[in-house]
């Protein structure tokens, strides 16, 4: 069994607006995932359309315990994990 993660930031202003997955780390039985949310600066021209920057991750095994931070510490408080018995494609496996 594999562990599939999806993390959403929810409904963005512009397309500037992004999520990446700069670490996974499990310690003690527990996975962590830092994530980064990037936002546009005043300088930047961004299409202007409504996003939801989202990331999607298959963890090797089948995990229970999972946590989600930004790079400044905030946890993300609501958590979906779902546990899948087949090769899933995504943007990037750990």
């Amino acid at each position: 069994n594999k562990t599939v993660v999806e993390i959403f930031r929810g409904q963005q202003k512009n397309g500037c607006y992004g999520l990446e997955i700069k670490q996974v780390t499990l310690k003690n039985g527990i996975v962590e995932i830092v994530i980064k949310e990037t936002a546009p600066s005043a300088e930047v021209s961004c299409i202007q359309s409504i996003t939801y920057p989202a990331k999607k991750i298959t963890l090797d095994k089948k995990y229970d315990n999972i946590t989600v931070k930004t790079e400044s510490g905030n946890t993300y408080s609501k958590l979906t994990t779902t546990q899948t018995p087949t090769e899933d494609t995504t943007e990037k496996k750990y």
